[in-house]
């Protein structure tokens, strides 16, 4: 799982309330936490490298910024050869320029699905599609 925290440390760091994830989408044992302080998941994370030690190579992101956190990491993921899902009901911006990252994403060979429909390699989970989640057993990112 990824989640954001200020570099300047400002919102309480990465363990503070503001940055828990909502229950229904915790981490679970067997899960990774990364925290990122920039945009894209893989910048300075060591994110490549837990998923390559996972041996994952399908990703499902979902994220707050379409354009922006999630944008910024499906090209990274894509560039880095994995099979990419983004849940467009577990992401969001303003409607025009939603929809417009979203044909983009498309264009890179993306998939665009929900959250009822995004896991590739086994039934949905919300949890790996709301916030995203990274485990060996359903390996997932978000932006």
């Amino acid at each position: 799982m990824v989640r954001y925290a200020r570099l300047d440390g400002s919102d309480g760091g990465p363990d503070s309330a503001f940055n828990r994830f909502a229950p229904e989408v915790a981490a679970r044992p067997g899960n990774e936490v990364v925290t990122k302080y920039g945009i894209d998941a893989f910048e300075g994370t060591g994110l490549a490298e837990r998923l390559r030690r996972l041996g994952a190579t399908a990703l499902v992101l979902a994220g707050i910024t379409t354009e922006y956190g999630v944008g910024e990491t499906v090209h990274t993921a894509v560039a880095l050869g994995h099979r990419v899902t983004v849940a467009e009901d577990a992401v969001a911006l303003s409607a025009p320029a939603h929809d417009a990252a979203l044909r983009a994403f498309r264009g890179l060979g993306v998939t665009v699905t929900t959250t009822d429909t995004s896991s590739p390699s086994s039934p949905p989970s919300r949890d790996t599609a709301a916030r995203g989640g990274v485990s060996a057993r359903d390996p997932a990112v978000a932006g």
